[in-house]
């Protein structure tokens, strides 16, 4: 058993409906359904703090318990039937404060005879799930108390009361008929059935996984990859809304094209085929309806995009590479070819953003969001969104079948070769690589305007251009603010490269990325840290995983590196979006780099 509270850890409770993000025996965040709405409460400790608790999540299962100086409790995300359910047995009373983040409350406790209490709570159809985009819908989400608990009303929350025995239980639903009707099956189901019937479907998940992970070999840290596997693995279903798209951690009530794609990569090498193959289908679907996808898409929420700068780079590429590597996992031709017109989307918006051989940067790109790389160079020439569409565009026409010629097809095959033939000398610099060339902006006419994020602040919109790269809000614009100045630097990134393996792309010598990798361990034993930047402390968070990944590429020791970073895992079985000498940072219960940190792992330790 684990101290949750200690470092901060988050685990997620979901059935792909209702999500509970838990720090120890808090609940921060609850919403649902769909995946993509605001938190509609929270249970935290009161003033003071939570008391002192262990927690575990039981093998072969996301169910989870919590020991406390006052007695135990237990809690499970249920798909059958569909609800939260908490469940306690304690010596002491134990207080908590449930707080409605401003939501309509209406006490629903006459409708159920035996229940301690009960409420449904109204979030209105234009509330904001993430930044200012509307739910679209209503959302109505029930809770009921039985057997020893009692809620009080305070200025700004109620206080619940948890003693003896009792159980929490937990539902959404689209309309409040349907909110009733959920919470009446729920709390026609004991408890114990409802934990014993989520333990088994949970175990029936795990055995399926396992049948497919392949065997790795006699090795000291084998069991704990094992482990870690099995943890990563509960905790990014949990995160997977029914319609396959996964949420990108506590803070993004959203499905990002890039995080689905180290998702991906992760569940299938944790056998999660069904998982992965959702994930593919998601995006379908999107396109299927709407005609385009953004950086991030609304789980649940038809037409709600998060668009970011140059959304037509870097994640399209990622799209091409994910189908590819489903098709090549599952051999389900009739799938790929329906994804025919996403997939030529893809390729065809990236086209359509080259210039000098070179695509830009998305402007949600990792490096750029952690700090690595100005926002003032998004539109020089990225190293890894033209290599993803170099790999990408070349394999999806290897495999795209078509009744009749079609013209752009022969311009695509030229874009690409003409992209893979002036690679080199894009991003070459002396003896190395660097991950944005400022030749991109030679004869380049930047758009007037562009959507994303200020440089001045946190307000996301429309922005007009006032400078080489430098774009501003309005309000920016009218008060005359300063912005940052262009960015005339060309930085290496260790991320970029070590990218260039993990899609398998040939367009940098074996003999290099050995060279490379055997140095980015060398600095990594000498300094005990793996920084992004050569001369920094902050990495992002699948950097160890991409490590892992190359030194099992060259067949390169590194034990020691596979130590740190089970080690860097939190209390709940997760990584973080970044590190800074060693501290874990941003978002917790990240699915991306986890997955790419267990996919990592796995093929270091494969047989």
């Amino acid at each position: 058993m684990q101290e949750l509270r200690a470092d901060r850890a988050l685990h997620a409770l979901g059935n792909g409906e209702t999500i509970a993000y838990g720090r120890g025996i808090e609940w921060v965040q609850v919403f649902g359904p769909p995946y993509s709405s605001p938190t509609m409460f929270s249970l935290i400790a009161e003033e003071g703090g939570a008391p002192r608790c262990e927690s575990r999540r039981l093998p072969g299962s996301n169910l989870w318990e919590h020991r406390l100086p006052q007695g135990e409790i237990a809690e499970c995300a249920a798909r059958h039937p569909v609800c939260l359910l908490r469940a306690w047995r304690l010596r002491e009373a134990l207080r908590m404060k449930l707080c409605l983040h401003g939501h309509e409350l209406a006490g629903q406790t006459a409708l159920f005879p035996g229940c301690a209490w009960a409420a449904l709570i109204v979030v209105p159809a234009c509330t904001p799930y993430y930044n200012d985009y509307p739910c679209g819908a209503r959302r109505y989400m029930m809770i009921a108390f039985t057997g020893g608990a009692h809620v009080e009303a305070l200025e700004d929350a109620l206080r619940v009361t948890f003693q003896r025995e009792g159980c929490m239980l937990v539902v959404g639903a689209e309309t409040y008929p349907a909110c009733v009707e959920a919470m009446e099956r729920a709390l026609a189901t004991a408890p114990e059935e409802i934990f014993r019937a989520a333990r088994e479907e949970d175990g029936a998940f795990h055995q399926r996984r396992l049948e497919r992970v392949p065997a790795l070999k006699a090795h000291p840290l084998a069991e704990a990859v094992r482990e870690a596997s099995e943890g990563v693995s509960f905790l990014i279903r949990a995160q997977q809304g029914q319609n396959g798209g996964v949420l990108a951690g506590h803070n993004y009530h959203l499905s990002y094209v890039r995080d689905q794609y180290g998702t991906f990569r992760g569940l299938l090498a944790m056998g999660c085929l069904e998982e992965a193959a959702a994930i593919v289908q998601f995006s379908h679907d999107v396109f299927a309806r709407s005609g385009r996808l953004a950086n991030a898409q609304g789980i649940g929420v038809p037409g709600s995009f998060h668009e970011h700068e140059n959304d037509a780079v870097e994640i399209t590429g990622y799209l091409l590479l994910q189908s590819i590597k489903l098709l090549e996992a599952t051999g389900n031709r009739e799938f790929f070819d329906r994804q025919r017109p996403m997939l030529d989307w893809a390729l065809r918006r990236q086209i359509a953003q080259l210039h000098r051989g070179m695509l830009p940067f998305n402007g949600d790109e990792t490096y750029v969001a952690g700090g690595f790389l100005p926002r003032t160079a998004l539109n020089h020439g990225s190293f890894e969104a033209t290599m993803l569409f170099i790999e990408g565009g070349k394999r999806y026409l290897a495999q795209r079948r078509a009744e009749e010629k079609e013209d752009w097809i022969c311009q695509a095959k030229e874009a690409l070769a003409d992209a893979e033939r002036q690679f080199e000398d894009n991003f070459r610099r002396k003896d190395g690589y660097i991950a944005n060339s400022l030749a991109r902006l030679e004869g380049l006419t930047e758009p007037a305007y562009r959507h994303g994020m200020c440089p001045n602040g946190d307000t996301f919109g429309w922005l007009k251009r006032v400078g080489e790269g430098i774009y501003v809000c309005p309000h920016c614009l009218a008060a005359g603010r300063l912005t940052p100045p262009a960015c005339t630097q060309e930085i290496s990134l260790k991320s970029a490269l070590m990218m260039a393996l993990y899609v398998d792309s040939p367009l940098l010598s074996q003999e290099y990325l050995r060279s490379q990798i055997n140095a980015y361990l060398a600095q990594y034993r000498q300094t005990g840290v793996l920084p992004s930047l050569p001369d920094g402390s902050r990495c992002v968070g699948y950097d160890f995983g991409l490590l892992l990944y190359a030194a099992a590429q060259f067949g390169l020791a590194a034990d020691d590196l596979l130590a740190h970073m089970l080690a860097l895992k939190d209390s709940a079985g997760m990584w973080a979006e970044y590190y800074d000498a060693g501290q874990p940072q941003n978002t917790r219960c990240r699915p991306w780099e986890s997955a790419i940190n267990m996919e990592g792992a796995l093929q270091y330790l494969r047989q």
